[in-house]
């Protein structure tokens, strides 16, 4: 009986049986770090799938699919425009296994409308780079996965645009690069790390040409 269980199994993997699992992606604001309810996620089609695929966030941020998403790394768009305000659309990757949930979170960045005033024509910059260094205040560890914002600069003139901003995710060593022409920039840092929310931190940097400018963020942990 278990040779025919098994030579049943092979005969489902030679037709192709697709393996599937499912996510929990919770949608915050990166400055209030509130949930984000009516957020969209839309997940691009995979190879032999016709049509990209879409979900909204229920009212506590959350877009909970319990099953049906075929494994793999799957391309994904998070954007929302909640009680008035836009959001800045962010791409992320959802890896996907068989018979499991993938559970991320990620937050998105508020566009306000400013104006900027014509000016006269600037002379050229010399780009240089800021390295971001983000730790835990108490412990000195580095904090994986800590959102760091930096603003662009304003060098783009349009009678009005959107406030733009770059944002990147500290690595394993808890850092984060820009590359940025030389000027002082205003960054934030946020931190909700393996399930520890820390105080934001925001401030100025200065970028010097042709120079890597390092600076270390001490994140404090929210004692509840």
């Amino acid at each position: 009986m278990r040779w025919i269980l098994a030579l049943w199994c092979v005969f489902l993997l030679a037709l192709g049986a697709r393996a599937e699992g499912s996510f929990r992606v919770t949608v915050r604001d990166l400055w209030t770090q509130r949930p984000l309810p009516g957020a969209i996620l839309v997940m691009k089609a995979a190879k032999g799938e016709e049509d990209d695929i879409q979900w909204t966030a229920n009212a506590e941020g959350v877009i909970d699919c319990p099953f049906g998403v075929r494994t793999g790394e799957r391309d994904c768009t998070v954007r929302g425009l909640i009680d008035g305000i836009a959001y800045r659309p962010e791409r992320m990757k959802l890896l996907i296994a068989d018979d499991e949930t993938t559970e991320r979170e990620i937050f998105l960045v508020p566009m306000k409308p400013i104006i900027f005033t014509p000016c006269c024509k600037r002379a050229p910059k010399t780009v240089g780079e800021i390295h971001f260094t983000v730790v835990d205040a108490v412990t000195k560890r580095p904090l994986e996965g800590a959102v760091v914002i930096l603003e662009t600069d304003d060098s783009l003139r349009e009678e009005e645009i959107y406030e733009r901003h770059t944002v990147d995710r500290a690595n394993a060593l808890g850092r984060a690069w820009f590359g940025r022409e030389a000027g002082t920039y205003r960054y934030a840092v946020v931190g909700f790390v393996n399930g520890t929310f820390y105080k934001r931190q925001y401030g100025e940097v200065t970028i010097l040409p042709s120079k890597e400018t390092q600076q270390t963020i001490e994140l404090q942990p929210v004692r509840e």
